[in-house]
């Protein structure tokens, strides 16, 4: 049985029941996958669970691994939970430009709620390029800084 096929049989379970610890961890686990399809389909069933998924996700936004941080926070994006507000803040700080973007857009999802975690990182790492070129990016993301031609 090849990788995606184990991925279908997940997805079938995810459906028919609640997410339990390890069917999640075997999820997370696929998001480091070397197969797209098997990334995709591990991060669209991480998002169907929502709040389980979120603690899990939010510790895989530390994974050495840049793609599997990526597939964290566009999942976390997708699920918008208040609860990552913190995490998606420290990813705007990743090395990889794909999560901070993807940290933005979980942060523009979450909108007043990411405010506070927002703002508090502007004060105490106010020296970090990429931290305030994420907030530009959620403060911006209206027409008023991007007005249409």
């Amino acid at each position: 049985m090849d990788e995606s096929q184990n991925s279908a049989d997940r997805d079938n379970v995810i459906r028919g029941s609640h997410a339990d610890p390890a069917t999640i961890s075997s999820l997370i686990a696929d998001l480091a996958s070397q197969a797209a399809l098997v990334r995709t389909n591990a991060r669209q069933s991480l998002v169907t669970m929502g709040g389980p998924a979120v603690a899990p996700l939010i510790e895989a936004l530390a994974d050495p691994k840049r793609q599997v941080r990526w597939e964290a926070a566009k999942a976390l994006s997708q699920i918008a939970d208040p609860a990552a507000a913190p995490a998606l803040v420290r990813a705007l700080r990743d090395r990889g430009f794909g999560v901070r973007w993807l940290a933005a857009e979980g942060l523009i999802a979450l909108g007043s709620k990411g405010l506070v975690p927002l703002l508090r990182a502007l004060i105490e790492h106010s020296d970090s390029v990429w931290l305030r070129q994420g907030a530009h990016r959620k403060r911006c993301r209206r027409a008023v800084c991007y007005p249409k031609s």
